[in-house]
């Protein structure tokens, strides 16, 4: 089960969460999207927008280059192959006070420092970016389970959290169950 986005207005708003995550606490947020091919614009897969280069937290898909991307701070650069495969892929994004990394399907494929990290000025969103003064990064595609974490996950419970939930978008390996410890807020669409 999961939502389908359409890429032009579609997106999902969770109020309360942000006020839940403390100023300058560490941040795990994951992610299982399937990118759809026509994605043409920067998408914003989800996240926790900030404004003119603050706490801002997001994981998204770079405009022509299909590429995965976090952002914080002070800007984003994508990383890895082109996503938008049409095929379920799993993305955590982790940020301390000092560093930000990103891993895909269980695979650390960027690491890089943090800035400004504060609280979160925005609404937590799903399928745009939550700031409306850059509202229209709409996400075309599939967004099935996102957790966030009050921790940095380390690989291994990535690694972990990727192999029990993978056979629901993936149909290899077997259902566990994912880390609870730290977990903040779970958006499974059953």
């Amino acid at each position: 089960n999961y939502f389908d986005l359409d890429g032009s207005n579609d997106s999902i708003e969770c109020t309360t969460i942000k006020d839940d995550v403390d100023n300058g606490q560490s941040v795990s947020m994951e992610v299982w999207f399937k990118c759809s091919s026509s994605q043409s614009g920067e998408g914003i897969i989800c996240g926790f927008a900030g404004s003119s280069g603050d706490a801002g937290m997001d994981i998204g898909v770079k405009p022509s280059t299909g590429l995965l991307y976090i952002s914080q701070g002070d800007g984003s650069t994508g990383v890895g192959d082109d996503i938008r495969d049409n095929k379920w892929h799993h993305a955590v994004m982790t940020m301390t006070s000092s560093i930000k990394k990103l891993y895909l399907d269980g695979i650390l494929i960027d690491s890089s420092s943090a800035s400004n990290r504060g609280t979160f000025p925005n609404d937590f969103h799903i399928g745009t970016w939550a700031d409306d003064a850059y509202n229209g990064y709409y996400y075309k595609g599939a967004v099935g389970q996102v957790r966030i974490y009050t921790a940095e996950l380390t690989q291994a419970q990535i690694r972990a959290n990727y192999d029990a939930t993978r056979t629901l978008y993936q149909g290899v390996g077997t259902t566990g169950n994912v880390l609870q410890t730290g977990l903040l807020n779970s958006i499974d669409i059953d």
